[in-house]
């Protein structure tokens, strides 16, 4: 509701804003009670900000329009240029911005700062990629070194592995009792296998815990087996001698450990089950996630005195019974969360629990509209971390770039809309950003998506009105509401700004008449429209002049009844019988809102983007040059976004 009435939205916080302060307020009513309540007031002149502001509403039409032209005389904006622009249809969702501009240097801040980043998703793929490139002052805290990371997978499964090495800044080696250690866990049908291999000086501080293990593991399998856990291959031999050094092994294997654990999961569960009311089964929804299966998980650390370095693998399986559990218990605790939110805020309290509880359920849907898919990710990630130059001219340097690459988009595609949600079958993002000399910052972004995103939201909004037992005139208002388009565009140079808007949607007087009704009902009168202008030059005081219109305007009501139901000061003035020309709305004036200049350049760029392929960006041939660090293809970025959602939300 909010993206399709935003003009309006913006204009009557404003006049409400002006209503409080003004200082001639005059309300006219014609003889078909029509009106027009005007209010009037001077703003002191600011010799900082100076300008005008003209906007309009014409609720019948659905049509909002504003715009205005603004200096503002602060040091921060010479020389800076900026300009922004956003165009929203039904279907599709368009933005564009750039920024050139000096900042204020800063001590801390980095001298060299370099952002790139891509992402397409069209037809059967999905892919992005992104670079970073940062020199900051020393800092000598920082190690130097690198890292990287390999993942590939699908919903079910995931295999991942890395490796890094690092050397300097705060690694203390001497601070460790040990010098290498190797862990695993690896599963096998119903065997769970965990082994170690550790090596320490022989005058180490756990020398004689790690010599006395071989005693204590004897003991291992009586104690396991009291707990109903079965073992075999239970092997912690005597430390042996390499050099001046000491090495530690161990292994084990557990056997059906997952049966073992259940009937240990009752008394969590019926803590977790206290929570979640009767919305889910905590028992069986934790027996699921448990049945998630680590195939392997393994890392290796070599830590000197001042490095260290290692390795690291993770392949997990089953995945989906771990959602089934997951999917259960969490969106069960926020609809707890969310019942106490909406006991907190009174009238609107109902229809906020039923539009997040929606939210919740469709966040659960993008999750298994993935988990029944057959798409396919793999990515990579690259991480440096140099020293540079020295003394007073040190620096630290920092970069990072890697891509990622989803294929099977298609079966998500067609699986996620199956269940209703606003899944983009093209979509682009772009971002450019670069720092020089730690004060000259220059950047552009664009992003472009088709995932009919208005019509869902407008769907979820009827949807929870009716939950929330919401009056029909506004179900009905939902439903009849039709959003067409909305935009605006602003640009900035050397303090001088400008922005325009508009926006154009169904007919909204009858869904404002009710919402109006249930806030404020002894105002009996229609809202038809309203318009704003502002006007003032530098060194004089601003003139504010702003109207709102009606019809069916307290029928009947004279000028002491019109004056009580609106709580008007007595200096207010009430004319009845006015001219019919007095009480017409001002016209809306809809802006072009054409691109020119480094927007329309920016937006070029984006639409070259967006006519590349999925494969293109991967590779780097669409322009983007260099290393670049996949972060997610858009449809991945949904999944994340849910995932964030489901996970955090209760702490929000």
């Amino acid at each position: 509701m909010k993206k399709h009435t935003s003009a309006l939205i913006t204009l009557l916080f404003l006049l409400s804003w002006t209503w409080s302060g003004a200082e001639e307020i005059e309300v006219k009513v014609a003889s078909d009670r029509s009106a027009v309540i005007q209010m009037t007031r001077e703003k002191p002149a600011d010799p900082e900000t100076y300008g005008t502001v003209n906007g309009a509403v014409d609720l019948k039409a659905g049509k909002g329009a504003i715009k205005g032209d603004m200096t503002i005389n602060d040091p921060a904006f010479q020389g800076a240029k900026a300009g922004m622009f956003a165009s929203m249809t039904e279907k599709t969702i368009e933005a564009i911005g750039f920024v050139d501009a000096k900042i204020q240097p800063s001590p801390g801040a980095p001298k060299k700062l370099d952002v790139k980043g891509e992402t397409k998703t069209e037809g059967d793929q999905s892919a992005a990629k992104f670079n970073l490139d940062v020199v900051a002052p020393a800092d000598p805290s920082i190690p130097a070194g690198n890292a990287s990371a390999k993942l590939s997978g699908d919903a079910n499964s995931v295999k991942s592995s890395g490796e890094f090495k690092f050397s300097g800044g705060d690694i203390k080696g001497e601070q460790v009792p040990f010098s290498f250690l190797e862990f695993s866990i690896s599963e096998v049908e119903n065997k769970t296998t965990i082994a170690f291999k550790m090596k320490y000086k022989k005058d180490s501080p756990i020398a004689q815990n790690m010599a006395g293990i071989p005693t204590m593991a004897g003991m291992l399998p009586g104690q396991l087996e009291q707990q109903g856990i079965k073992s075999e291959a239970v092997e912690f031999p005597a430390p042996t001698e390499e050099g001046d050094m000491m090495v530690s092994t161990g292994t084990m294997t557990l056997i059906d450990l997952r049966n073992a654990i259940r009937p240990n999961l009752q008394y969590p569960a019926m803590s977790l089950q206290r929570e979640l009311g009767p919305d889910a089964d905590a028992k069986a929804a934790m027996e699921s996630m448990l049945e998630m299966k680590m195939d392997k998980v393994a890392f290796t650390v070599n830590i000197g005195a001042t490095d260290v370095n290692g390795t690291f693998e993770g392949n997990l399986s089953n995945m989906k019974k771990f959602y089934e559990g997951y999917l259960t218990i969490v969106p069960a605790l926020q609809k707890s969360q969310n019942r106490d939110i909406a006991r907190e805020m009174g009238e609107a309290g109902p229809i906020f629990a039923a539009f997040m509880e929606l939210n919740t359920q469709q966040g659960v849907k993008a999750l298994r509209a993935l988990m029944e898919s057959s798409m396919t990710m793999e990515g990579d990630l690259k991480l440096e971390m140099s020293p540079q130059g020295e003394g007073e001219n040190a620096q630290t340097s920092i970069k990072a770039d890697g891509n990622l690459i989803t294929k099977n988009y298609q079966d998500y595609l067609a699986k996620a809309k199956a269940a209703g949600l606003p899944v983009a079958e093209k979509a682009v993002g772009k971002i450019d950003i670069t720092l020089e000399n730690g004060t000259d910052l220059k950047g552009d972004m664009y992003l472009y998506t088709d995932g009919d995103l208005v019509s869902y939201y407008k769907g979820m909004l009827v949807t929870a009105a009716k939950d929330a037992a919401a009056p029909q005139e506004i179900v009905d208002g939902l439903n009849k509401l039709e959003f067409k388009s909305a935009g605006m565009k602003m640009n900035l140079q050397d303090g001088k700004v400008s922005f325009e808007g508009k926006s154009d949607t169904s007919d909204l007087s009858a869904l404002v008449k009710t919402a109006g009704s249930m806030i404020a009902p002894q105002i009996n009168a229609t809202l038809t429209g309203a318009s704003m202008s502002v006007d003032g030059a530098q060194g004089q005081p601003a003139k504010v002049d702003a109207r709102l219109n009606f019809s069916d305007f307290f029928p009947g009501a004279d000028e002491a009844a019109i004056k009580e139901n609106l709580n008007l000061p007595s200096s207010a003035k009430v004319t009845m019988d006015a001219p019919a020309e007095a009480t017409k709305l001002v016209a809306v004036e809809e802006p072009a809102l054409a691109l020119d200049g480094k927007l329309a350049e920016v937006q070029s760029e984006g639409q070259q983007l967006l006519a590349a392929s999925p494969a293109e960006v991967a590779s780097g041939s669409t322009g983007g040059g260099g290393n670049n660090w996949g972060l997610i293809a858009l449809g991945g970025l949904l999944i994340v976004g849910v995932l964030g959602f489901l996970m955090f939300g209760k702490k929000s």
